[in-house]
């Protein structure tokens, strides 16, 4: 279904926005804020990414997953990870397989949401 989906980036959404706000406090004034946050933003969101890919291969153990799904651009690519191996290998997630913990969206969704 969509709602999956939906409900992963709607999540994302505003988590990034509080994670945004958060790292804005690291500057003194507005203008090093607006110029560089973005580039920390991006880096900060490739770091987890390169070091799952790189180091480990893809392959986490499911504890690790979820502590670096406390970063919430690791939860919206882990999410991402999930949602597209039921797609292409099983069956898509129903609306109900959303919010069982054997699929493992709903346990990245909660901590997303904590982190909020």
């Amino acid at each position: 279904t969509y709602f999956a989906p939906i409900i992963l980036f709607v999540v994302f959404g505003v988590v990034g926005i509080l994670f945004g706000y958060l790292l804005s406090f690291l500057f003194q004034k507005l203008e090093t804020a607006t110029k560089w946050l973005y580039t920390v933003l991006a880096i900060l969101s490739v770091v987890p990414y390169f070091i799952v890919q790189l180091i480990f291969d893809g392959n986490v153990n499911e504890y690790v997953g979820y502590a670096l799904c406390l970063f919430p651009p690791y939860g919206l690519y882990n999410g991402v990870i999930i949602l597209t191996k039921h797609a292409l290998i099983t069956k898509p997630l129903a609306f109900p397989d959303i919010f069982n913990f054997k699929y493992g969206l709903i346990n990245i969704l909660i901590i997303m949401l904590i982190e909020a």
